[in-house]
């Protein structure tokens, strides 16, 4: 964790996405909700919103030639060098030197519960700390996919666009007024809903630090 980190502080600021072309998203496909009111569909159809965002964006390109869409995952593969020097935790090649091709596949692998390169409460961490930078980096107009998921009319409040997301955006002076009026909306909606965003985040990010300043002090 201590190198990711340190990893973070040195290079989030290439985290960037296009100017008006960054995308904030979560949840499942509103029209699957609209499908089964209508009666068109017995059972939701529990496509994720990067696969329909993945989807969309692959068709503009065909269209237009260039890119209409640039999200989190787009930004992380194109960063290539450098990438955080971590080793196997598990298996035959524990301890040694883990090589990623770029920036997304490092992140999944951090995040991931079957690698367990790191310890459970860090990985859960993993996403929520790099999405918090890419929203800092965001500039101009920025696409806003809100999905549902829970009872197929919300999104539940662990998702990382309403944990740390929207605030960061929402603060992030480089995005456009309109931008910033509709993640205002946005926030006031779910905190109406949940209460104050990000609180949970925030607590495991204490209980987080805690544990880490313990652990070196042994």
């Amino acid at each position: 964790m201590k190198e990711f980190n340190n990893w973070l502080s040195k290079y989030s600021k290439v985290i960037m996405p296009i100017p008006n072309r960054g995308a904030i998203y979560a949840g499942l496909g509103k029209t699957n909700l609209m499908k089964m009111k209508k009666g068109l569909q017995a059972q939701p159809e529990t496509i994720p919103m990067w696969k329909i965002i993945e989807k969309v964006e692959k068709d503009a390109r065909e269209y237009t030639g260039y890119v209409t869409i640039d999200t989190i995952n787009d930004v992380l593969k194109r960063i290539k060098s450098p990438i955080p020097k971590l080793v196997e935790a598990t298996g035959a090649n524990a301890g040694h030197p883990k090589k990623y091709s770029d920036m997304l596949s490092c992140v999944n692998a951090l995040a991931s519960d079957d690698w367990e390169l790191l310890p459970k409460v860090n990985r859960r961490k993993v996403w929520n700390m790099v999405s918090a930078k890419y929203a800092e980096n965001l500039s101009g107009d920025v696409q806003i996919w809100e999905g549902v998921s829970k009872r197929l009319r919300l999104l539940e409040k662990y998702k990382v666009m309403l944990q740390d997301e929207l605030k960061k955006v929402h603060k992030n002076p480089k995005v456009s007024p309109k931008t910033r009026k509709a993640v205002e909306g946005l926030i006031k909606k779910y905190e109406k809903h949940y209460g104050e965003l990000g609180a949970e985040a925030k607590s495991k990010d204490s209980n987080l630090k805690r544990s880490l300043k313990a652990a070196l002090r042994k």
